[in-house]
C-alpha cells in the first residue's frame, strides 16, 4: 500500500470517528472540498504543510494520518465532567470560527472533545 493511500484511508476513518463533514474538515483547514475527496482517495500527493492542515483540522498529529491503516484507531477519550477551568487550543478554535459559519457541528465537536457541552 502507497503512503497516499495510507494518508486517505486514515484521514477518512479519523475524520468520520470525529463525526466531521468532508465540507466541514475542507472549511477548517482551508483546502477545497474536491482536493479533501481526493486526498481521502489517495489521489493526491500533498506536502506537509496540507498534511499538517489536514490533521489539525481533524484535531489529531500528522504523524497520526501516517500510521499503518490496518491498526485499529485509537478510542476518542471519554468526556471528562468539567471540574473548573477547561483548555481549549484558542488560535484552533478561532481559526475554526472564522472558517465553518457553515458548518457549526466542527465547532461543537470540538468543543465536546474538549468537555464542554454545547446545544446547538
Amino acid at each position: 500500500m502507497g503512503i497516499k493511500t495510507t494518508i486517505g484511508i486514515n484521514c477518512r476513518r479519523i475524520r468520520e470517528r470525529a463525526q466531521l463533514s468532508q465540507e466541514a474538515v475542507a472549511e477548517i483547514s482551508g483546502l477545497h472540498r474536491s482536493y479533501l475527496g481526493g486526498v481521502e482517495r489517495g489521489e493526491h500527493t500533498m506536502g506537509v504543510v496540507n498534511l499538517e492542515r489536514i490533521a489539525r483540522a481533524m484535531n489529531v498529529s500528522p504523524a497520526d494520518l501516517l500510521v499503518d491503516p490496518n491498526k485499529p484507531l485509537e478510542p476518542l477519550p471519554e468526556k471528562p465532567a468539567p471540574t473548573g477551568d477547561v483548555f481549549i487550543h484558542w488560535p484552533t478554535f478561532w481559526t475554526m470560527l472564522k472558517q465553518c459559519s457553515q458548518h457549526p457541528e466542527a465547532i461543537k465537536n470540538y468543543l465536546t472533545r474538549s468537555g464542554i457541552e454545547v446545544q446547538l
